[in-house]
């Protein structure tokens, strides 16, 4: 609902948590397969774990802060620690 947003934006959790009425239940590897080498770019275990620690801040930030339990709308998402990407080899 926001206008001032760009068309390609609108995926983004901080944007589009604000339109969505139902509960949202996130699941995602803290430790993505496709964005560490082709977004990262690096394959330093400080690094990647500095990475994940910063998505999962940013997921609770950005996403969960939206819940209104008032209004029946709760968010959440369970983050796992394994190395995969998206549904492949959960």
């Amino acid at each position: 609902n926001d206008k001032n947003l760009q068309m390609d934006e609108c995926i983004f959790p901080q944007n589009m948590a604000r339109s969505i009425k139902i509960p949202v239940f996130v699941l995602n590897s803290q430790y993505d397969a496709w964005q560490i080498p082709n977004i990262l770019g690096s394959n330093n275990a400080t690094i990647i774990n500095e990475y994940g620690a910063n998505f999962t801040r940013l997921l609770k930030d950005n996403f969960l802060k939206y819940s209104d339990e008032s209004k029946g709308i709760v968010y959440g998402g369970y983050i796992d620690g394994c190395y995969h990407h998206a549904a492949e080899n959960p």
